[in-house]
């Protein structure tokens, strides 16, 4: 046994693995091999001439002359013996050798006699087979003849490795996408393939044998329109001496018209002749997308360059862009004006430069989808213009940079300045200018998530005292006189950096961020003390700044205040916003109910009020689980006392202390966000009633409250259309009843949500109508089918001036806007009469119905059915 190499392999299968490296055992008969082993056979005059491979326990002919024999068992091989010493060796006479006097060849009917072979050994130093040839008479071999032999075996081995060469490539083109090919063109025009991979039979249905002879096969698979060019361009390539490219078109075996690229470089041979050395692809896809991209293009900028939208066409490596006669109209650029980047610094606002440009290369880099950018943009006249531009990058180089980028610029100034009164309306007073409890509570939120560890801070809830009976006795107009001048008042008294904001009607809050402890304070006691006693004395020097006298119209007028004050943070407390107004509140009320114009701390025995609201959530939760809410309804008539509709009502009857106040638990409901699962709930009580009614013949509307927490959950639409889905309980008779506070917040996401909800059937109605951010402006952009007057303007009429010229007015603008009106809270024929007078649609009120159990008057509508 041979020892094993240095890799634990043996020698033997090693010289294996080398020979099936040639992929040649088995393999059909090959004329340059055939015609070694026949110049073999004639220069030394034998005749048996083999080209044989010594596999693992055969040897194989790749190549044969004077015997029928593919194949012999090893053990009956005369090569065998070089697999001990790979030397070339001769046998006089077979018989007379004992080594080989048994082989069948030696006794059966070849009768070899004399025999003399030479290795075939790689570069490797693998014995692969040998050259040999056999006489069937005994026979003295000279030098000479070995010599020939060795030389003859030479041209076998080479014969071997340009045939796995060959292979190779053949196998490595098998693994492009591609036909790789040399063509040839001769010294006197006539063409070929000398080397075509298995891909032209694969793609063209081409022999790449027939190809080796002649190409015309493959130039008559080339489109008719596409020949000319294609032999044009060879010989351009053939003078030049240039790399060839060309797409062309090829007709395909199954009748498809393909595009092909092919790409290759020449060669100048001996002789004249040139060979190429390249590829085909197919590119069709490319083509198509590429054709596809052109054609939405043009109808992209047909649509476009029809609409108000300016649009862009930015060429990015020659640095130009086209730009739409829209475009120009936008900003008011002639056609000869010159325009360079629409996104430029010279273009864009200095202040919107850093976003538009960051916006840019996000997209630039792949970051994001599309380039979209709201900025302001120069115009002609140096005016500056709100913009919604948006882009895209629809070309790249190789290197995956940007070449080509088109967008759109659109006028969006109207928007943006509604954007910004509905801010305005949002979070800031619209009677004294000053932020409202929205921004209030977002300024305070920011500033505990900010503030330096060592600094502290105090909220003032600031409520005036007797206000009311100023309104009652001088009128509203006087009342909100004397609220724009309290709010100066103030403002005048603060100091730097302090946040002033009016909460509600007559009460106002004082954001004081900066109070700090001293740091000589030895405990923790003395050092909250101080920061206490600063905002103690800041505050009482805010009331006594509204005794002095205010102006109020020729007048001035001098008022009290009741101020509530919490300082922040308390020891072992982290404090959240509305955890802070509470305290505020708290000691306000406290403030107020010893006898008012005073200033109070909050202390920990005024969290009464605070737990009693805890308390209340909880329960709350506890009864939403239990099932101890109920709903109530309350019919709405018209003039001729018929029900033309209802409202569902929430109420609760807690197991301990009876009924429960909606005043109470509505807004712990809100702002706890157990309002959600509550809004749901009356939803699906509201389904089912309408089902009842439609069972009974009632065909009324039904009127839900929706709090604006419950329509901002971004799946709302979705579970109010799988209700109905669900229920089967028809839309168009469900009105959603909200506030104006809603509409005034992000209005484009109300009004895509309220559109959902119209497709569904279903209709809106605004609550509470003129007791919040009143707007003209809404009311015509939104869907609104339904205002429903408040009841604080309806208690005064019809005597009160004010209050039935406002009533008056809401009737005769809702006619306008073709709006229906429902009355709240009436109770008094006089009401009736004045209303239904002014064309009111609908009451709703004590004076017609209490609210009374949804199951108790379902039940009368069965036994009284239309």
């Amino acid at each position: 046994m041979n020892p094993p190499d240095a890799d634990g392999a043996q020698p033997e299968d090693r010289r294996l693995n080398s020979l099936h490296g040639y992929q040649v055992l088995d393999t059909a008969p090959e004329q340059a091999f055939d015609e070694l082993a026949a110049l073999a056979g004639s220069l030394l005059s034998a005749p048996i001439a083999l080209v044989g491979l010594l596999a693992k326990d055969r040897q194989w002919f790749k190549a044969r002359r004077g015997t029928d024999l593919s194949e012999v068992p090893l053990e009956d091989s005369f090569c065998r013996h070089l697999l001990t010493d790979s030397t070339r060796f001769s046998v006089r006479d077979a018989l007379l050798d004992q080594r080989f006097a048994h082989l069948p060849q030696v006794q059966g009917g070849a009768q070899v006699r004399a025999y003399a072979g030479v290795p075939l050994v790689n570069g490797d130093g693998h014995l692969l087979g040998s050259l040999c040839v056999m006489d069937r008479q005994p026979r003295d071999w000279t030098e000479l003849e070995l010599d020939l032999l060795q030389q003859l075996a030479q041209q076998v081995m080479t014969l071997l490795e340009l045939r796995r060469r060959q292979q190779q490539l053949r196998q490595m083109a098998s693994l492009v996408p591609a036909a790789i090919y040399q063509f040839r063109v001769g010294p006197q025009g006539q063409t070929s393939f000398p080397f075509a991979s298995q891909a032209f039979a694969d793609i063209f249905g081409l022999d790449p044998s027939v190809l080796q002879q002649d190409s015309s096969a493959f130039m008559a698979a080339i489109h008719p329109e596409d020949r000319e060019l294609m032999r044009h361009s060879v010989a351009a390539s053939r003078q030049s001496m240039q790399p060839w490219s060309l797409e062309f078109r090829c007709l395909l075996p199954d009748g498809r018209c393909e595009w092909f690229l092919g790409q290759s470089r020449p060669l100048q041979e001996p002789g004249g002749a040139v060979l190429w050395h390249g590829f085909f692809i197919n590119v069709s896809d490319r083509r198509r997308a590429e054709q596809d991209l052109r054609e939405a293009e043009m109808r992209w900028k047909f649509a476009l360059e029809g609409s108000a939208v300016g649009v862009w066409d930015w060429d990015i490596e020659r640095q130009q862009c086209y730009f739409s006669p829209q475009y120009r109209a936008l900003y008011g650029f002639s056609d000869t004006d010159v325009l360079r980047d629409p996104e430029g610094p010279e273009r864009v606002h200095p202040d919107d430069q850093s976003a538009v440009a960051l916006a840019l290369q996000q997209h630039v880099q792949g970051l994001s989808p599309q380039y979209r950018s709201e900025h302001r943009s120069l115009c002609q006249d140096g005016a500056w213009k709100w913009t919604l531009s948006r882009g895209l990058v629809v070309a790249r180089n190789a290197a995956g940079q940007p070449t080509r980028m088109i967008g759109t610029h659109t006028d969006i100034t109207e928007r943006k300045r509604a954007d910004e009164d509905n801010y305005r309306r949002a979070y800031f007073d619209p009677l004294t200018g000053l932020p409202n409890r929205a921004q209030l509570l977002l300024k305070l939120s920011e500033w505990l998530q900010t503030r330096p560890a060592p600094l502290s801070g105090a909220l003032f809830h600031v409520d005036l005292d007797g206000f009311k009976r100023l309104n009652h006795a001088r009128g509203h107009s006087t009342g909100d006189t004397l609220l724009s001048s309290v709010a100066q008042r103030l403002a005048e008294c603060l100091p730097p950096g302090a946040f002033l904001a009016r909460l509600a009607a007559d009460e106002f809050v004082v954001l004081l961020p900066s109070l700090a402890a001293p740091g000589h304070a030895s405990t923790q006691v003395v050092a909250s003390l101080v920061p206490l006693q600063q905002a103690l004395a800041m505050a009482d020097q805010l009331r006594v700044s509204l005794l002095q006298p205010l102006p109020l119209g020729e007048h001035s007028f001098s008022i009290t205040a009741s101020l509530g004050v919490t300082v922040f943070p308390s020891p072992g407390a982290e404090p959240d916003a509305e955890g802070l107004l509470r305290e505020a509140d708290a000691a306000m009320n406290h403030a107020k109910s010893t006898g008012a114009n005073r200033v109070a701390a909050f202390e920990p025995g005024m969290q009464t009020e605070i737990e009693k609201l805890f308390l209340i959530e909880e329960d709350l939760k506890t009864a939403l689980a239990r099932g101890q809410l109920s709903v109530h309804v309350q019919p709405q008539f018209n003039k001729a006392q018929a029900v033309i509709g209802a409202e569902l009502l929430m109420r609760w009857t807690h197991p301990e202390r009876g009924p429960v106040s909606p005043v109470d638990f509505i807004p712990v409901a809100e702002t706890s966000g157990l309002i959600v699962p509550l809004g749901e709930w009356v939803l699906e009580q509201a389904a089912m009633a309408l089902l009842a009614l439609q069972r009974a013949g009632w065909d009324i509307p039904l009127s839900v409250n929706v709090s604006p927490r419950q329509f901002r959950q971004l799946d709302f639409v979705d579970r109010v259309r799988a209700l109905l889905q669900r229920t089967g309980a028809p839309a168009d008779r469900l009105i959603f009843e909200i506030t104006e506070g809603l509409l005034v917040e992000r209005s484009d996401s109300v009004l895509v949500q309220m559109n959902e909800l119209i497709e569904l059937g279903i209709r809106f109605s605004i609550d509470d109508f003129g007791t919040g951010f009143s707007s003209l402006g809404y009311l015509k952009r939104l869907p609104i089918h339904e205002i429903k007057i408040d009841r604080s303007f309806i208690n005064g009429i019809p005597d009160d001036e004010g209050d039935a010229a406002i009533v008056r007015s809401v009737l005769l603008m809702a006619r306008q806007f073709r709006l229906k009106v429902i009355a709240e809270g009436v109770e008094d024929q006089q009401q009736v009469n004045f209303l239904f007078a002014n064309g009111c649609e609908g009451l709703q009120g004590f004076l017609f119905s209490r609210p009374q159990p949804l199951d108790r008057w379902l039940a009368q509508a069965a036994a009284n059915p239309r």
